[in-house]
């Protein structure tokens, strides 16, 4: 384990925090995200995987920073799918971690 000692008290700051947290998370071999640091530090990723493989992806995320996928189901009256993320503190670092995964294509009965 890398053990670097920077400040954590300014944007700049926890934006150094986060890059290395993001190079462990790579390091490790997480599933592949598109990952930002926000400006004030924080982190956000989206997984790119469609459909089970998304869902994978999501779930080893959720395995690894011991924590809940939460599920939102939507649909737009023609598609459904699931909005799955995981929020988490790692390393001193908050993140998300974010997947959109297709159900279905809605038949007419249901998008009444």
């Amino acid at each position: 384990m890398h053990q670097l000692y920077i400040e954590k008290t300014s944007p700049r700051g926890r934006q150094i925090c986060a890059a290395l947290t993001l190079a462990h998370l790579l390091e490790i071999g997480l599933p592949a995200a598109k990952w930002e640091i926000t400006d004030t530090g924080e982190m956000f990723g989206v997984v790119r995987a469609s459909g089970n493989d998304a869902l994978t992806a999501i779930c080893d995320y959720a395995e690894f920073l011991h924590r809940a996928v939460v599920r939102v189901d939507a649909d737009d009256g023609v598609t459904a799918w699931t909005n799955c993320y995981v929020l988490a503190s790692y390393r001193g670092t908050a993140l998300g971690v974010w997947a959109q995964v297709r159900r279905r294509p809605l038949d007419r009965t249901e998008a009444a």
